[in-house]
């Protein structure tokens, strides 16, 4: 049987190892990847540290990854399995954490199996490290989406004046946030720190304003928008505090903001504002079907015309399965304003 090197989680705060696995064989609606570069996340430290997202032990992390197809499954009635063929290049959202860390569907391997619905041809001029710090932020963002009542479909134009909030727009999710946001025709107002300002205006935000200071953030995007004649009626919090964010959407008449923080006793209401905790569908056919609209749909044209860029700026931390430990180690130090990937 064939086999493939794994970077394997023992036990909850072990030492992970490298192990000769077996090379699955892909189901219906999968395939298999040869993974050529991974993106790491602050997950990948949760599951190991905390046990987070893990079923039962040995686990293998990673939720981003791009690589070749090796070998797709069999008798599948889904049409996408048809572009997506033995030799194409994809990048990929793994199933690391829905599966439970079961270990086919990690990222931190040489090989592993993924649902067609999370699988996106790349263009032959995006590299495998800048691919794979795509799947999980634009994800994140599609789901911020949904959760708000915002369609796919949707579509404004200069003239609405609809704008859209995006606070930490630096970040992996914020970015992401922040380019689908202007691909449905918001104006995008973004916070974030003074030396990212320009990144951010490069992919399209309309107004880019310091969060230093919150206070000052504030009254400062109420201010641009209201100038401008725009409101503010929705918005993504990313990182940070979640009260500027439903202050300033408050400040247009109230709205709905997503948050990719879990909520607690602490986290702040305002009346006029319904907040929402970004999370997928517990129904696993539904979430395909979303995921396909966003990786199978979406996303290939919009990195063919570049609506979508990968964002936040990648940095290469390592090279190979014996990388990552010092990559993850890395990680936990903070990734401002970039992605580390460990190419395989």
């Amino acid at each position: 049987m064939a086999a493939h090197r794994a970077y394997v989680y023992q036990a909850q705060g072990q030492t992970p190892v490298i192990e000769n696995l077996p090379t699955p064989t892909p189901g219906t609606d999968e395939v298999v990847i040869s993974v050529k570069a991974v993106a790491l996340n602050p997950l990948d430290n949760y599951m190991l540290d905390f046990g987070a997202f893990i079923g039962q032990w040995p686990a293998i992390a990673g939720s981003d990854v791009a690589g070749v197809i090796e070998n797709v499954g069999s008798a599948s009635s889904n049409a996408t399995l048809g572009t997506l063929k033995p030799g194409v290049r994809v990048l990929a959202m793994t199933e690391a954490f829905s599966k439970l860390g079961k270990l086919p569907y990690g990222g931190f391997q040489e090989k592993l199996i993924v649902h067609i619905s999370k699988v996106t041809p790349i263009p032959e001029s995006l590299t495998f490290a800048d691919a794979a710090i795509v799947p999980i932020g634009l994800w994140t963002t599609w789901l911020a989406l949904q959760v708000i009542g915002i369609k796919p479909e949707t579509r404004y134009t200069s003239s609405d004046n609809k704008g859209f909030l995006v606070w930490g727009a630096s970040s992996s999710i914020g970015s992401a946030g922040m380019q689908v946001a202007r691909s449905l025709g918001y104006q995008v107002y973004a916070a974030a720190s003074t030396q990212h300002h320009e990144y951010l205006k490069s992919l399209g935000a309309n107004v880019v304003i310091d969060y230093a200071d919150s206070t000052t953030a504030v009254e400062s995007i109420i201010s641009a928008a209201k100038k401008q004649g725009v409101t503010i009626t929705e918005a993504f919090h990313a990182i940070g505090d979640l009260k500027p964010v439903l202050e300033i959407v408050a400040a247009f008449g109230g709205g709905k903001v997503a948050t990719a923080q879990p909520p607690n006793e602490s986290t702040p209401q305002v009346e006029s504002v319904q907040w929402s905790f970004v999370k997928p569908d517990d129904d696993e056919d539904a979430r395909n079907k979303y995921d396909a609209f966003i990786f199978n749909r979406w996303l290939p044209q919009a990195l063919l015309d570049g609506t979508y860029k990968p964002s936040p700026k990648t940095n290469v931390v390592g090279k190979g399965l014996e990388s990552l430990g010092d990559a993850l180690k890395t990680l936990k130090n903070g990734a401002r304003g970039e992605k580390f990937v460990v190419e395989f």
